[in-house]
């Protein structure tokens, strides 16, 4: 995924016929010769180093956006003000930097409030980590036995429930036992009803494998009802793998599990 730069180093441009052009991102036009030498300026005669500053200096594009949005926040209203040395309002990227967005865009940019923005801002994680599981699993080539994308298991399974909750628990219920996101991460941006549920659908590697389903199945951890939220969406997983499974041994150990997690 894409990082913040904070700052950024411009490309010179030339056109058709070799001569430089205005480094000012949004200008096309060719670069001023100075009056006492052959030497050119950087820029056409209509902009100069200030007119730079948003297209390479987050401050400064920040400040545009401000202005731009009557330093108000553009989703309640409030206005800038001053409190202890720290500023209300936020230059927030519409599209997060780390789902695409340009972050030197200003129609990608709008002014938020602190509060506004808190809100925005949980549900961009929440998107941001739906894409880096997605991204990991693509990027390292993870496949299935049979040679399937392996993001394609997780998507089966949540296709089998109706719920958003069940879905969502279906989509993760891989995530804390193939990635190093954490069960401390992932309750930032969930309910506990989805990451206690998480938790014991994860193998433990001192477990055996009766261990871990017993586990699903049987421990305790608040409510009664996230063993049964475990319970459902392992069967499904179980039912999924067991549709393309030739190992034998694998096979066996598996429909033992489902027959044990549907008594």
């Amino acid at each position: 995924m894409k990082q913040r730069e904070s700052s950024r180093w411009i490309e010179e441009k030339i056109d058709g016929e070799g001569n430089l052009l205005c480094l000012v991102p949004t200008c096309n036009d060719i670069r001023q010769k100075y009056k006492t030498s052959n030497r050119t300026r950087n820029y056409c005669k209509e902009h100069d180093f200030g007119d730079m500053r948003v297209f390479t200096n987050w401050a400064s594009l920040r400040n545009k956006v401000l202005r731009r949005d009557h330093n108000k926040c553009v989703k309640c209203g409030t206005k800038e003000k001053f409190e202890f040395g720290t500023i209300n309002l936020i230059a927030d990227h519409i599209i997060p930097i780390a789902l695409g967005g340009d972050e030197w865009d200003i129609n990608n940019i709008q002014t938020l409030c602190s509060d506004c923005n808190k809100i925005k801002t949980k549900q961009d994680h929440k998107d941001i980590a739906k894409g880096r599981r997605k991204e990991r699993l693509e990027s390292i080539g993870q496949k299935r036995w049979n040679g399937d994308d392996y993001i394609t298991h997780p998507i089966r399974v949540a296709n089998q429930v109706n719920s958003d909750l069940f879905k969502s628990i279906a989509i993760l219920h891989d995530v804390l036992e193939d990635t190093d996101v954490t069960i401390q991460y992932l309750e930032t941006l969930f309910e506990p009803n989805i990451t206690q549920t998480l938790k014991l659908l994860k193998h433990e590697g001192n477990e055996s494998y009766s261990e871990y389903i017993c586990k699903i199945k049987n421990r305790r951890l608040g409510k009664r009802i996230w063993n049964l939220y475990a319970t459902t969406i392992k069967c499904f997983d179980l039912m999924d793998n067991l549709k393309d499974l030739t190992q034998k041994q694998r096979k066996d150990k598996y429909e033992l599990a489902l027959l044990y997690l549907r008594k």
